[in-house]
């Protein structure tokens, strides 16, 4: 296992304990793959603080991905969303970072 993506509509439900949670799971993943690398992807950032603290958003586009700034699809016009998308932690960044971890070597696999 290279890579886990834990994908979340948006945080608002859980505000107090995402991270905690998230952590939880990172650490229980590298337990078992100590090379793996774990990926939060949140939809929108609408209706809970975001990553606003300043350890949060130096993660921001390298660990922590958030699609939408302040909109919410189905409720929003796509001409909307596309003026919403967070361009500093886009899906794209999420899938560079994954196709160079798969060009790394696996030190368990190295002799």
């Amino acid at each position: 296992m290279i890579a886990i993506i834990e994908c979340k509509t948006q945080l608002g439900w859980n505000r107090g304990k995402w991270e905690e949670h998230f952590e939880a799971r990172k650490t229980q993943l590298i337990a078992d793959f100590p090379s793996a690398k774990a990926y939060l992807l949140v939809l929108t950032n609408l209706n809970w603080g975001g990553f606003e603290k300043e350890k949060h958003q130096a993660l921001l586009g390298k660990e922590y991905f958030c699609l939408l700034n302040r909109a919410w699809p189905g409720i929003t016009s796509f001409n909307e969303l596309k003026k919403n998308v967070f361009w500093d932690s886009s899906i794209e960044k999420l899938l560079v970072s994954i196709i160079a971890l798969v060009h790394e070597p696996i030190p368990s696999l190295a002799k």
